[in-house]
């Protein structure tokens, strides 16, 4: 991960940096926190240039509202959801057959390797390539998005950031225990379990997890809503972002990589990062993220990465 991928996430940083040169005010949502991840997914998967960011993103939000939301999809209309969720399955077949005609070195293509030799179902192939469409965009988006917006909203935090790449890993774990891109995940208990109440949840209950309230829980991180950059100092409990365990996102890696190279890369060129009134959130309960963040950005064409 961090030898392979290193280049083509500063690539899709720097491409991502040049489109906001010469814009005082921008939206880091679109312009910036949902470019990288889309350039990204782009690349591991070998999507054809042709197929626009914008297409990719429309797939990856639609199909988000559906994982996202088991037996409903908020706010948003089912029939078109559903029609565009079928699109990104159609594509996605159609593009595992042109790469098996013409294979290459993409991750996509040791997966094909892999459904050639059995170990998985051409469906099932489908089925992950979908979800690294949505989880490999949607999750990281929100979480850069969230990101930024803290560091626009306490110039004290985005100094630190600017004087001190080093403790931006630091900033992306506190920001993503307060904002998780993530709010919640379901499990089925397979023993009986008694809860601090004193009642007991039957074997084979169906549990929702609440990621979101677990990171502000005071009794494992001392003063929950702030945002305190030594807690790794002394931690008694570590975050649930990305879940924990057996259950740990394997693409969490991945995503601490463009998030902070993101911010580090940011904070090298650009002098101000300052708030504007305009800031909007999607409409997903689970799937948590900024629609809109409007700054006002003083952006250095000729800076580089620190």
């Amino acid at each position: 991960m961090r030898t392979r991928l290193v280049e083509p996430v500063v690539h899709a940083v720097s491409a991502a940096l040049n489109g906001l040169t010469g814009q005082p005010v921008v939206d880091l949502v679109s312009g910036f926190a949902a470019r990288i991840p889309i350039d990204v997914i782009r690349h591991l998967l070998a999507i054809p240039a042709d197929v626009g960011a914008a297409t990719i993103r429309r797939w990856s939000l639609a199909w988000g509202d559906v994982v996202a939301a088991p037996g409903h999809v908020p706010t948003t209309d089912r029939a078109a959801t559903l029609a565009t969720a079928a699109d990104l399955a159609a594509f996605l077949r159609q593009h595992v057959t042109d790469r098996i005609a013409e294979p290459g070195t993409a991750m996509i293509d040791g997966l094909i390797a892999k459904m050639h030799r059995g170990e998985i179902r051409r469906e099932a192939l489908i089925a992950n390539l979908m979800m690294l469409v949505t989880a490999g965009s949607e999750t990281t988006t929100n979480l850069l998005s969230a990101v930024l917006m803290v560091l626009a909203d306490e110039p004290a935090l985005w100094a630190i950031v600017r004087d001190d790449p080093e403790q931006v890993a630091d900033v992306v774990t506190e920001v993503g225990r307060l904002h998780p891109p993530t709010q919640y995940t379901a499990r089925r208990l397979l023993q009986p379990v008694t809860l601090s109440t004193g009642e007991t949840l039957s074997a084979g209950a169906s549990v929702m997890l609440m990621l979101a309230a677990a990171n502000r829980d005071p009794l494992a991180f001392p003063n929950p809503e702030r945002i305190l950059l030594d807690r790794t100092a002394g931690r008694i409990s570590h975050p649930v972002t990305f879940g924990h365990g057996a259950h740990v996102c394997f693409g969490a890696p991945l995503a601490r990589l463009e998030v902070e190279t993101a911010v580090r890369m940011l904070a090298a060129r650009a002098a101000r990062l300052g708030p504007r009134p305009r800031r909007a959130w999607r409409h997903n309960a689970n799937l948590r993220g900024l629609a809109c963040l409007l700054v006002q950005l003083d952006l250095d064409p000729a800076g580089g990465a620190r």
